[in-house]
């Protein structure tokens, strides 16, 4: 984990880029969660895709691993899973003994429905951990309450969605700001040469509609 920048927030960590093998046809990676910016068709294609996805058993070796990456979690940890998809790193980080809570939050309401499912799954101790949020595209009244509020703050795979792109840093802050003072803000993304790289945003996969994140 490098250490990228550090602020009253908290810590900004970057999580190692993950190879993967996906099991997603044309697709170079696992699809991600659709942030709260995400364009509306982008939204109605992984509500109609969610199934398709969240039962990927490369979404769930992803999952491992960017929970494996983390730094060790202090008892009492309370979690912040923005653009959770599926849920399969909220499950995982709601099984550490040392995590007290886990919100999910997502746009995709065909996502969420999958968390749903494989939280009814888990043991009665890690279901209780567990919470899911249906958020708007801006749902900065949505996080509101959490001001402050989370030990662990995790992004996977959200930044790339985000139109325009130069709005990636008031999303971030907007997400950030649910950090206890010290907190931790995971943030796993796939990054690419040209603008993207430029920008530090982009994965670069593909939906079939011409998407050019």
């Amino acid at each position: 984990l490098d250490l990228l920048e550090s602020s009253s927030a908290g810590n900004i960590l970057a999580l190692p880029n993950l190879k993967l093998k996906p099991s997603f046809p044309s697709s170079p990676s696992p699809p991600p969660p659709c942030p709260m910016t995400a364009p509306t068709d982008q939204l109605d294609y992984l509500d109609k895709k969610a199934e398709t996805f969240a039962e990927s058993p490369a979404v769930l070796e992803y999952a491992k691993k960017f929970v494996s990456l983390l730094p060790p979690l202090q008892p009492g940890t309370n979690a912040l899973d923005f653009g959770c998809g599926s849920g399969r790193i909220s499950l995982l980080l709601a099984q550490n003994e040392n995590v007290a809570s886990v919100v999910g939050t997502d746009v995709s309401e065909g996502m969420l429905k999958h968390f749903e499912k494989f939280t009814a799954a888990e043991e009665e101790k890690v279901q209780n951990k567990v919470s899911r949020i249906l958020t708007s595209r801006l749902p900065e009244a949505e996080l509101a309450p959490m001001k402050g509020q989370k030990d662990l703050v995790v992004m996977s795979f959200v930044l790339g969605h985000i139109t325009p792109k130069e709005a990636g840093a008031t999303v971030l802050a907007t997400v950030a700001s649910a950090l206890k003072p010290g907190g931790i803000f995971a943030l796993s993304e796939h990054f690419f040469g040209g603008e993207a790289a430029q920008h530090g945003l982009g994965h670069g996969h593909g939906h079939g509609h011409g998407h050019g994140h």
